[in-house]
């Protein structure tokens, strides 16, 4: 696991605030559904969650999702590991618009 990567990642403030004021400008609230592919640590899905998303995924390949999953309540995103088929997401016609 690369931990110290991850740590840099989060450490990193102006990174972070950047993309909250992206998630912010599509995050419509109580609407959004979002899939973090390559979640990571899940920030970027914790992070549309506390900005409304109806729904929130993290997908995420490498064993640091665990981690992610062992801080997650049940209330906040559903963590999938890619050792697992992840799962179907609804797409709608116009859903990048």
């Amino acid at each position: 696991m690369l931990i110290e990567f991850h740590r840099k990642m989060l450490a990193d403030h102006a990174r972070s605030a950047a993309f909250e004021a992206a998630l912010r400008q599509v995050i419509r609230p109580g609407e959004t559904t979002l899939a973090d592919i390559g979640a990571g640590t899940g920030v970027l899905a914790f992070m549309a969650q506390r900005l409304g998303a109806r729904e929130v995924h993290l997908i995420e390949r490498g064993a640091v999702i665990e981690l992610a999953a062992l801080r997650t309540p049940t209330t906040v995103p559903a963590c999938t590991s890619g050792r697992h088929s992840p799962p179907t997401l609804p797409i709608r016609p116009g859903w990048m618009s």
